[in-house]
């Protein structure tokens, strides 16, 4: 059975993104298809790449001892990937962007069937550049934003599944949600008791329309490769 995971850069867990990527990975789960959510918010560090190329020179692992790895071999496993991140300050957050780089590097330019062992090619490649360890696995990105500089998140998050020899899925419209409003510290204080909250995947209609059709996509596209 195929699988696709859903990672969420927000650092509030139950939060905007967490809804919208949950939203795909459940349309894509009535295909049939396996899925799973992993939050960065309660993932205690992730640092971001030092450039040491330790990796390159070794195997596909990476020489900082921390969260990252445990979810490099999910996203090695899987299928299909979904990057989601909240807007902070017109970009991904910091443990998303460290998440993408990190990948990216031990990734990148390696034999697609060598990553149990040392690599054979020990840096840059002479003559042609290997395809990767994410070679054509199925991507896509969502963006939730209070206001605006959804679009600029959007495209940082696309950029990083192009580079990486991805097959890059879209929907309806961009995959963004829009909305939230801004509530005031006493409201939040009344409504923390409180069983249900709503979020903006429920109150975003044409943000939960496009969600499902990324979902769709999503999982036609995974289904035609996988078979």
């Amino acid at each position: 059975m195929p699988k696709v995971i859903g990672i969420c850069g927000s650092e509030r867990l139950k939060g905007n993104t967490e809804a919208f990527i949950q939203g795909a990975l459940d349309t894509i789960s009535d295909y049939g298809i396996e899925t799973e959510l992993i939050t960065l918010a309660d993932k205690k560090i992730i640092r971001g790449c030092t450039g040491c190329n330790w990796c390159r020179s070794n195997r596909a692992e990476c020489v900082i001892k921390d969260d990252f790895m445990p979810i490099w071999h999910k996203m090695h496993e899987a299928d299909g990937i979904i990057l989601g991140s909240p807007v902070y300050w017109g970009s991904a957050t910091a443990k998303m962007k460290a998440v993408i780089e990190r990948a990216g590097v031990v990734s990148e330019g390696r034999e697609v069937d060598n990553i149990d062992g040392p690599v054979k090619d020990l840096g840059w490649p002479e003559e042609e550049k290997p395809p990767g360890l994410l070679y054509r696995k199925v991507g896509g990105a969502i963006a939730t934003t209070r206001r605006t500089g959804a679009n600029a998140t959007l495209a940082e998050l696309l950029m990083w599944f192009i580079i990486n020899n991805f097959i890059v899925v879209g929907s309806s419209y961009w995959t963004i949600g829009v909305g939230a409003k801004r509530i005031p510290k006493k409201e939040q204080n009344e409504k923390s008791g409180s069983k249900h909250t709503t979020n903006m995947y429920e109150t975003d209609i044409e943000g939960n329309w496009t969600i499902r059709h990324f979902g769709e996509n999503f999982a036609w596209a995974v289904e035609k490769l996988h078979t």
